[in-house]
């Protein structure tokens, strides 16, 4: 025990006294005992009621008192004036004497009954010496019970009654009842029940809710029958299997009949493009103007991204001069063709309905190409070598290349001059030979497909 209470210290508050809490002992951290005082309490303050009198009986008067009050907290006591008030009976000094029966024992129609003398006021029984006077009492009349008997409600089958009079002690009919009428059915609702795809419904009827008898039928509505639908079809492509599609009821989503899976249809290939589904047949070369060489992979690479479609069905015009709008609608199609966010052409040579108004378009919006003025274009200017690398090198969000190369016809004021340096050390290209670049030389489409071609795919 490390603390305790010394409860004899303390000393209770009164009504005129304060008081104080019981003192704390401990044991500190030296092994000595120390206490403190217990705090003080404020005195209770009296709480005054007036006193209780004493009742009246039958042979003495009573009395009650008058602005006489005691605390409750200590038993004091407070007097104005007259402290008391006599409380008389109006006959005082005499029982008011009535008999009682005993209990189980009282004047019935058929025998008499056994009572005893009680006051009416102090309920003091009457002795003779010291024996309880009795007295027999005689029979008394039928006497009406306080509930009628044979109560029996009327119900939509049966007659009511409303009930006899009986004697409380025999059980004679005193007054016999009346019969009542039957009352109406009670009516209740049976709920209807909607009819499904395979079991029949009903109607909405009613019974009485007393004897359950059928008010209004119920008729029987007939089962729905299914309703099929064909879902999850799915026709067959080039490439994919495809599905019959199941037969679902669309009431009950019950399945009715599975389907049947459908085999891919595979390509067919006229002339290198499917007639079903316009895919291009790996390593077909529609165009007779290309040959092995240097830029067949190019060339199959964008005929068959759609890239380009060549000049007409069979030639690609290798040799034919890549114009400017060509080019860039080239590098915009290789780029996935992606959404635009200009809506207002700044050239008054490019017209909404074009095959390149898209493409010219983005590459003004990303940089890759300003125009040849404020408001021309020139789409159908051939593009020269420098605009291709530069165009190329801008896409490439225009990087800085550590190694350079010389070339005759390629100064370092020319504003090709980065573009020209990124192509040759990224191997798009090595230029035209004998330390020359061409800058100005039309480039072909096969040299343009070529381009980018090494730049986005080798």
């Amino acid at each position: 025990l490390t603390q305790w209470y010394d409860e004899s210290s303390a000393v209770p508050a009164t009504c005129e006294k304060a008081g104080k809490n019981a003192d704390l002992y401990w044991i500190d951290n030296d092994n000595t005992v120390k206490h403190t005082t217990g705090s003080a309490t404020r005195k209770l303050g009296h709480n005054f009621v007036l006193a209780e009198g004493k009742k009246a009986t039958c042979l003495e008067p009573g009395f009650e008192y008058v602005n006489y009050r005691v605390c409750t907290h200590d038993g004091c006591t407070v007097t104005d004036g007259n402290d008391k008030k006599i409380i008389k009976l109006s006959s005082p000094g005499k029982h008011d004497w009535q008999l009682v029966a005993f209990e189980g024992a009282e004047a019935t129609c058929q025998h008499n009954g056994l009572s005893y003398k009680e006051c009416k006021v102090c309920h003091e029984k009457y002795l003779v010496g010291n024996v309880l006077y009795t007295e027999t009492t005689n029979m008394v009349a039928h006497t009406a019970s306080d509930k009628l008997a044979n109560v029996k409600e009327a119900t939509c089958t049966e007659e009511g009654y409303t009930g006899d009079v009986v004697c409380k002690f025999c059980g004679k009919v005193m007054k016999p009842g009346e019969k009542t009428k039957m009352v109406d059915h009670t009516p209740v609702d049976v709920e209807a029940k909607a009819p499904t795809c395979t079991e029949p419904g009903v109607t909405k009827g009613t019974v009485c809710s007393v004897c359950k008898k059928v008010l209004s039928a119920q008729e029987t509505v007939p089962a729905l029958g299914h309703d099929p639908k064909l879902v999850n079809a799915k026709d067959a492509t080039c490439t994919e299997a495809g599905y019959t599609g199941d037969k679902v009821c669309t009431r009950c989503n019950v399945t009715l009949e599975k389907g049947k899976d459908i085999k891919a249809l595979g390509h067919n290939f006229v002339k290198g493009v499917c007639s079903r589904c316009d895919a291009k047949q790996p390593g077909y070369m529609p165009f007779k103007d290309v040959t092995k060489g240097d830029y067949y992979d190019a060339i199959m690479w964008a005929y068959t991204n759609d890239i380009t479609k060549g000049t007409s069905t069979t030639t690609f015009g290798v040799n034919d001069g890549c114009t400017r709008a060509q080019i860039v609608t080239f590098l915009y199609r290789a780029a996935g063709e992606p959404e635009i966010k200009t809506t207002k052409c700044p050239f008054t040579d490019v017209r909404a309905n074009s095959d390149y108004y898209k493409a010219i378009l983005w590459a003004v919006e990303n940089g890759i190409t300003t125009g040849t003025s404020t408001t021309t274009f020139d789409p159908n200017a051939a593009c020269t070598r420098a605009q291709i690398v530069t165009f190329l090198w801008r896409y490439a969000k225009s990087p800085v290349v550590s190694t350079l190369y010389s070339f005759n016809d390629v100064a370092k004021t020319d504003y090709y001059y980065n573009a020209v340096m990124w192509a040759v050390q990224n191997g798009v290209t090595k230029g035209t030979g004998n330390d020359a670049f061409s800058p100005d030389a039309t480039c072909t489409r096969a040299q343009a497909v070529t381009f980018i071609y090494r730049d986005l795919v080798k």
